[in-house]
């Protein structure tokens, strides 16, 4: 009866020591996603100073140096001025940009629904998540009813489509009617996408912006900072490390190994659940034994990071970021 107990209450243990590591990995994983969509890796500001029209494939509209654009023409510029259309339009000192010395930013006056802006973004990872945004500000001051005479005023209203290059579609939204203000007001639209799995480890997308109203009175603006942020880490098919081991001498999964493709350069560490970091090396063949200042680790959960770069079968080697974490069980 004792020997009964005593083979309960261990795989009791046992089975609580798991759930509770379990648990722990939960919650990380759950710190883990919610990181914030901070590091751009890609953005148009659209320069500083005297700038040449943007490629035809980009924008429709005629590129002109007036300050004022006339339906369907647009300009880049670093101000706005407030004399335009007999004081109609919001006057603009700056662009957008945080610390911009005369950044320039796009003016458009749209004439007509269509796609008015597309931009390729490049070299995003395969199956991670990004944040694509943009600024905006519409340009035409609210005055009373009755300021277009018998024309009705039009604002203008987005809609985003974010496609791969070969026009699958990934994502879209639509801003709705962005209405007129007493100021300039610059206001932020963003939408979330992710990439699907690819052949290769990277891949371009598409970003359309389209505009659902006509011009005339109104249906002016400028746009600035439109940027791509990622939002999670890569996940590089080449790369591949276990979620569990057991560093307990019986020659079965005792170390924790990286199992990896075409590296070109490599930075593995560990960190315990303090901050802690108890491994490090920049030898893809090393594997972690456990052991922490010659003294094999507590049991739990240990959060890791690789910062690495990966030769591709179509460019150059590329920088990766992978992070995550695994249990150490004895």
């Amino acid at each position: 009866m004792l020997v009964d107990l005593y083979k309960y209450l261990q795989t009791t243990l046992i089975r609580a020591k798991i759930c509770l590591v379990l648990l722990g990995m939960f919650v990380f994983a759950q710190l883990v996603s919610a990181q914030p969509c901070t590091n751009y890796v890609f953005l148009q500001d659209f320069g500083r100073g005297p700038v040449a029209p943007l490629p035809a494939s980009q924008i429709p509209y005629r590129y002109v140096t007036d300050g004022c654009p006339n339906d369907g023409q647009y300009t880049l510029a670093d101000s706005v001025s407030g004399l335009c259309y007999t004081s109609s339009w919001h006057g603009l000192p700056q662009d957008h940009t945080l610390g911009d010395v005369r950044g320039n930013m796009l003016v458009v006056n749209a004439p007509y629904p269509s796609e008015f802006f597309r931009q390729t973004v490049p070299n995003l990872c395969s199956q991670a998540t990004y944040e694509f945004s943009f600024w905006m500000v519409n340009l035409n001051i609210e005055f009373p009813p009755g300021t277009c005479g018998f024309l009705i005023p039009n604002d203008p209203n987005f809609t985003i489509v974010i496609e791969t290059l070969d026009g699958q579609f990934l994502d879209s939204l639509n801003t709705g009617t962005i209405t007129r203000t007493d100021s300039p007001l610059w206001r932020e639209f963003s939408l979330k996408f992710s990439i699907p799995a690819q052949v290769e480890d990277t891949t371009s997308v598409v970003i359309k912006l389209l505009d659902k109203n006509f011009g005339g009175c109104g249906n002016d603006f400028v746009i600035d900072d439109f940027g791509v942020k990622q939002c999670t880490d890569c996940k590089y098919t080449g790369i591949y490390i276990p979620d569990v081991f057991t560093p307990n001498g019986d020659g079965i999964n005792d170390e924790l190994d990286v199992y990896y493709g075409n590296l070109v350069a490599f930075e593995f560490l560990i960190y315990n659940r303090w901050g802690n970091l108890v491994f490090y090396t920049t030898d893809p063949t090393k594997k972690w034994d456990g052991m922490y200042l010659n003294k094999l680790c507590p049991e739990g959960v240990y959060a890791w990071r690789l910062n690495y770069e990966a030769a591709t079968a179509t460019s150059e080697p590329k920088k990766f970021v992978k992070s995550g974490q695994v249990m150490l069980l004895y």
